[in-house]
């Protein structure tokens, strides 16, 4: 095997490594991620890949996003302010924008919404129902993959230093689903031809953290659409323990009751 392939080859599985080593399955909201042991690093895994994994294996953080996304005539700007539980898909998000403050917790029960302003009566879909929303819980989604990765000179992000990270991932579903597009939003993307790669910008800190992630897609002029999308994801106050478990049963109304009353 040549040098590239095994290079290759041991990347390839330093990414797998980052679904297969799974947390274990404890009830919603008491997961001590902190016993969870680390994955083994591979040897020949560059060092973005090596922080995405040590990230991941550290269970949970608190996280800050921005999202503007502009699809046609259409721009829409949110900010969401939350939790997430890495590896596991898990989130409690607090999403604030022109219609006001939605929070969104999902977790292996269900996805819960209600209007955080109003504090009304949380409204329970199902686990596998999809929601835009609930991709942000999921900051770490496809770096991994990153391609063409590239480290620049260390520099200072919100008030830590941390070197910084570019690369692109492929425009196809599961990555436009990251900019927290509908489903028919995604197809319209995807069925534009030759569009172009994700940008990606991450900063890793001494501690071999993600503090940030950005991404950004943009169209060309030439194209049928126009598309101009961008989210960025601040971590911080990284821990093992985070509660995203339902709400009291008694405040929880499911979708298919709502639409029976």
């Amino acid at each position: 095997m040549t040098k590239r392939a095994w290079a290759v080859s041991a990347l390839l599985l330093a990414v797998l490594s980052i679904g297969a080593c799974g947390t274990p399955r404890v009830p919603v909201g008491e997961a001590d991620y902190s016993a969870v042991p680390s994955p083994a690093m591979m040897p020949t895994a560059n060092d973005f890949v090596s922080a995405v994994m040590h990230t991941r294996d550290l269970g949970s953080a608190d996280v800050d996003i921005t999202v503007d996304t502009s699809l046609n005539d259409s721009t829409n700007h949110v900010e969401g302010i939350g939790s997430v539980a890495f590896g596991r898909g898990f989130g409690n998000i607090a999403w604030t924008g022109a219609d006001g403050t939605t929070r969104v917790i999902n977790n292996d029960v269900g996805i819960y919404v209600r209007d955080d302003v109003a504090r009304d009566r949380w409204t329970q879909f199902p686990e596998d129902q999809f929601n835009p929303r609930t991709a942000f819980a999921n900051p770490l989604a496809g770096l991994g993959l990153l391609q063409d990765v590239v480290s620049a000179d260390a520099e200072a992000i919100d008030g830590s230093h941390a070197t910084r990270y570019t690369g692109r991932l492929p425009a196809d579903r599961q990555a436009l689903s990251a900019f927290g597009l509908t489903d028919d939003e995604i197809t319209r993307l995807g069925d534009t031809s030759r569009a172009p790669d994700i940008d990606v910008t991450a900063w890793v800190d001494d501690a071999d953290r993600l503090l940030r992630v950005d991404r950004a897609f943009r169209l060309p002029a030439e194209a049928s659409i126009s598309a101009d999308l961008r989210v960025s994801t601040a971590l911080s106050d990284f821990s093992g323990v985070i509660d995203v478990g339902p709400p009291p049963s008694e405040s929880v109304t499911s979708a298919s009751a709502s639409a029976n009353s």
